[in-house]
């Protein structure tokens, strides 16, 4: 068996074929199966957030920052690889994962 060298990827770099490479299967499960409680607890995130679907109808501007850097790092501009970043620290952010200082 021949060894290979995989460097490490972006999310959006991977398909179908590195997938299987790793053994990776993706399935369907429920929330409830998925998370393994029921019921699942409340959501940590404003409503309006689970309601609307566009940065520009948020009503809170934390809650506009965040649908925006998820909007970038969907569609990142070319080389731009640190919006998903962004997106994560913010979001972190907003769920209480603050780093103690």
């Amino acid at each position: 068996m021949a060894n290979f060298l995989h460097t490490a990827k972006s999310g959006s770099n991977w398909g179908i074929n590195k997938l299987a490479t790793y053994n990776i299967k993706i399935q369907f499960q429920d929330a409830t199966t998925f998370f393994g409680v029921n019921p699942l607890p409340a959501p940590a995130v404003a409503d309006e957030v689970l309601i609307r679907h566009h940065a520009d109808d948020m009503q809170d501007n934390s809650n506009y920052k965040l649908l925006r850097y998820m909007d970038l790092a969907i569609h990142p501009a070319a080389e731009q690889e640190s919006a998903v970043d962004n997106f994560a620290v913010h979001l972190l952010a907003m769920l209480g994962y603050l780093p103690r200082t």
